[in-house]
């Protein structure tokens, strides 16, 4: 569980050449991981590891463009990723770093009330992801880890469809440009398969 918190940038080459509006997004986030690691001796670590989260990460912007106001609403449901990990290991500690491939749920709506107009798009998201923590083997098998992520998801070119004073339109080539962060608090059980060193009892 934790909190995250983005930026997203759109444009529209065709409709608005060289006007961007630019909204924050954040809010709460929750889910699970599975992966796998392997001590080295002395104090190494290595691993790889899945994880899923449900998130409520949203935003809204009021922007004039062109002399027309409308206020967009942007929200990510979900993300995702896999990624491989290396950190260091003393007594019960671990620092780590990790890094590897991310995707996301998106889902976007426009509103212009002088029209009136609504707008709606929605996606699914491939990125990349880096980020790190400290993770603390706090009883038996336990840990609990703290962990800051970053995650880039590029420009990916949306068409969105609604309706225009009632009459369904499409709108295509809105470019909107992706970054979100994320701090994550977490409880790991650690299965004991196998022998591995175990040198700093990690």
């Amino acid at each position: 569980m934790g909190g995250g918190w983005g930026r997203k940038t759109a444009t529209d080459p065709t409709l608005a050449p060289g006007i961007s509006v630019t909204g924050d997004t954040n809010g709460f986030l929750g889910g699970g991981q599975v992966g796998c690691n392997y001590q080295l001796a002395p104090n190494w670590v290595i691993g790889i590891e899945g994880d899923g989260l449900g998130a409520d990460i949203k935003g809204d912007v009021t922007q004039t463009v062109l002399g027309i106001t409308g206020t967009a609403h942007a929200k990510t449901d979900w993300i995702a990723s896999a990624t491989g990990r290396i950190g260091w290991a003393w007594d019960r500690w671990l620092l780590y770093a990790k890094g590897g491939a991310a995707w996301a749920g998106d889902k976007y709506s426009v509103d212009i009330p002088v029209f009136p107009e609504h707008l709606e798009a929605s996606e699914t998201r491939t990125g990349w992801t880096v980020g790190g923590g400290l993770e603390w083997a706090f009883w038996n098998n336990w840990s609990a880890k703290l962990e800051y992520d970053f995650y880039d998801f590029g420009t990916r070119t949306l068409t969105f469809t609604g309706t225009f004073a009632g009459v369904p339109i499409e709108v295509p080539g809105v470019d909107i440009r992706q970054r979100i962060q994320t701090v994550k608090f977490g409880i790991n059980y650690r299965f004991d398969w196998g022998k591995a060193p175990v040198v700093a009892r990690y």
